[in-house]
């Protein structure tokens, strides 16, 4: 019988010692750093606007336009990588998810309002302790796309212009914010 209870004594040391290895695993890699993210204060400044101007040439006739990219923060978000961290939401003032640049009927070429999240993170001052984020504010430039038999693919400059005859002459947004934020760190 003293057998039978040694069995039953080292499953359970090696059931026990198991959990508490997965507890300290889990822990230690953050596991349950994501618990508080959604209670994280939010950054101090929630909405920013900035204003931009976009100038560009289709077949020599100049275009401008005018318009505000609106960025409102959308509550915070945890991942292994930064921790927690506000999350952006974009949109234009004017209501445009595109800036049509040119369109025909077998080809339209526009520019998405909002490039990436990348960007409205950037616009709204976030960044690891350190960087300058003024340095990479051409990031926010949109990018140029081009949609032909239902399918889109970004369209560079050069091709831009040689195929279509369409040349951006300047991009001018807002400067980023200064902003606070108290984050949780990776682990």
């Amino acid at each position: 019988m003293d057998w039978k209870k040694s069995i039953v004594t080292s499953l359970t040391v090696f059931v026990s010692i198991t959990v508490i290895y997965i507890l300290v695993i889990f822990v230690a890699f953050g596991g349950l750093s994501c618990v508080g993210s959604s209670i994280a204060p939010p950054p101090e400044i929630q909405l920013g606007e900035f204003p931009f101007r976009l100038e560009y040439e289709v077949d020599e006739e100049i275009f401008v336009v005018e318009d505000v990219l609106v960025v409102e923060f959308d509550g915070n978000d945890w991942d292994a990588g930064r921790g927690t961290h506000p999350t952006w939401r974009g949109f234009v003032a004017s209501g445009r998810e595109r800036i049509i640049l040119f369109a025909d009927d077998e080809v339209e070429i526009f520019i998405r309002a909002v490039r990436s999240d990348w960007a409205l993170r950037q616009l709204m001052g976030e960044g690891a302790p350190g960087w300058n984020i003024n340095l990479d504010v051409n990031t926010t430039f949109p990018a140029t796309w081009r949609t032909t038999d239902g399918e889109t693919r970004e369209i560079f400059s050069n091709d831009l212009y040689n195929t279509y005859n369409i040349r951006i002459i300047s991009w001018e947004i807002a400067p980023p914010i200064e902003n606070t934020f108290r984050y949780s760190p990776a682990p």
